[in-house]
């Protein structure tokens, strides 16, 4: 068969996106912190630009703002949209196995200089008497570099797992190959605390026999935490219980290490005639088991703090008797247009090198304001109508939660949807309850005979609110919870319910069910 090489030319119509737009839409979704990193980028590599002397909040002040850590230092989950911690232990878990961007702003490259200065003088301060600096740029001041780096050098970092592990070699007498063989094996163990790599493996690595692993990880899961070092949750469990403080419960010890499957499962029934015992002591028996951890590594996971400032407010407004949103704009760098380069490019003495050196940054800043500016606004439009649609939300609760969906605002903007996700995205909102993200403001609904719409959400909370009042001894099924909803005048299929439940991390009936 003949393969021929031939060139040939199309002509069709496709969407491209300017890069000044690509660079508008990654302003877009950019958080709070991300976006105030960014305008202090531009305000150094941009000598055009200056920082007003009211510099924004810093990152102390902000925290000195927020007397209430939990508003500040981390996202605050509503407390009624948490998990029941007594449905969704590790061990049940461990153990069962292109766009559009549609504005009114338009983007010229072609822009002349004259038109620059026309449009940039405005961005300029009114007062004759203002003073810029000599290197047109507002720099950090020493005091705020030592306080800055004061907090960094405050951060310390916790002592890993495995430097933890290493540090107890030498409390124990260990030969020098059995050093070698036990810094391999703390190497292989991951951040759960379990060994993942075979023993045989190992011994090949190392050029040993396999007993001589053996022994010596034997020796490793004497170390501290207990259950290091082990292969599979079984074998975790039972480090633990075997190094127990409290007398030893044999019939736990007989359930992991002959019925690990029907443990996982619950099989109760089964168990109770395999071990030949009581309910209580069956229960008893389970209940100790659980006392165990079945990740004893994470206790030394390192964990990355991550600083989360609100991007809008919401508060009650007595003038228009409803809850209004805010976007916070406090951390971003007010900027403006040095008034000593737009005089250079007046100038008739200037350069030309100079005037297009100046006309090229001026285009930049003219366009990182623009931007800032559609970013501001846009965001504004989406909070307004979401915290509209949302009013009963803020008085009464997730159970009032109203279905919203992107490509609903999106039609009510006249924007594109996946312009409203990047304006969601990564955006977080504190409200009286706490901060939470905008994202969850967004969900679809179930329809009710009575022809209102549920959200997810409360659809969510309705069924937990079914669970936590079951009877622990005799926990509804799915089916069960099929025709309370049913009674409820909500039309759900059994597989729906199936995975709201999974979503709210709740076990199966079987799982839940206490003896």
């Amino acid at each position: 068969m003949k393969s021929n090489i031939s060139l040939r030319t199309d002509l069709r119509q496709t969407q491209t996106m300017a890069p000044a737009l690509v660079h508008s839409l990654k302003l877009l979704e950019k958080p709070l912190l991300e976006l105030s990193a960014v305008v202090k980028e531009e305000i150094a590599s941009n000598p055009i630009l200056e920082q007003e002397e009211s510099s924004p909040i810093s990152i102390d002040e902000a925290r000195e703002e927020y007397d209430d850590p939990e508003l500040y230092d981390k996202k605050v989950e509503f407390e009624n949209e948490l998990p029941d911690s007594s449905y969704s232990s590790d061990f049940n878990d461990d153990f069962s196995e292109d766009s559009e961007f549609a504005d009114d702003e338009q983007y010229d490259d072609d822009l002349s200089s004259e038109n620059e200065f026309s449009v940039l003088s405005q961005f300029a301060p009114d007062e004759e008497d203002y003073l810029y600096q000599a290197g047109g740029n507002n720099e950090y001041s020493q005091d705020e570099e030592e306080k800055r780096q004061f907090m960094y050098d405050s951060i310390s970092r916790g002592e890993s797992l495995q430097e933890h592990l290493i540090s107890q070699i030498g409390l124990d007498h260990f030969s020098s190959n059995e050093i070698e063989i036990a810094e391999e094996i703390i190497g292989s163990i991951d951040e759960r605390g379990y060994l993942v790599t075979p023993l045989a493996e190992i011994a090949q690595a190392l050029n040993t026999t396999l007993a001589e692993v053996e022994s010596v990880l034997m020796r490793v899961q004497e170390f501290d935490p207990c259950g290091v070092g082990a292969r599979s949750l079984t074998e975790c469990l039972l480090i633990q219980l075997n190094h127990a403080a409290e007398p030893k419960n044999q019939l736990a010890k007989e359930l992991l290490e002959k019925y690990p499957d029907l443990l996982a499962e619950r099989k109760l029934p089964q168990l109770l005639r395999l071990c030949d015992c009581t309910k209580e002591e069956l229960s008893d028996a389970i209940a100790y088991i659980t006392q165990f951890s079945p990740t004893p590594g994470y206790d030394f996971a390192s964990k990355k703090i991550v600083y989360i400032l609100p991007d809008i407010e919401v508060e009650w407004s007595d003038e228009e008797q409803r809850f209004v949103g805010t976007v916070l704009n406090d951390y971003i760098p007010e900027i403006h247009i040095s008034k000593k380069y737009l005089a250079l490019l007046d100038d008739e003495n200037t350069s030309p090198e100079v005037k297009k050196y100046i006309s090229e940054k001026l285009r930049s800043a003219e366009q990182l304001q623009r931007e800032l500016s559609l970013r501001e606004s846009t965001l504004k439009r989406v909070t307004d109508l979401v915290v509209a649609h949302q009013q009963e939300f803020f008085t009464k609760g997730i159970m009032a939660m109203k279905p919203y969906t992107m490509l609903e605002i999106a039609d009510e903007l006249d924007l594109h949807e996946t312009t409203i996700s990047r304006a969601v995205a990564g955006k977080y909102v504190k409200l009286p309850q706490g901060i939470t993200e905008l994202r969850q403001f967004f969900v679809s609904g179930v329809q009710s005979e009575d022809g209102d719409l549920l959200a997810n959400s409360a659809v969510k909370e309705l069924l937990r609110s079914f669970i936590n009042d079951e009877d622990p001894h005799k926990p509804l099924s799915d089916s069960e919870l099929v025709k309370m909803f049913k009674e409820r005048g909500v039309e759900l299929a059994r597989r729906t319910v199936a995975k709201y439940r999974d979503a709210l991390k709740i076990p199966s009936s079987t799982q839940r069910k206490r003896i």
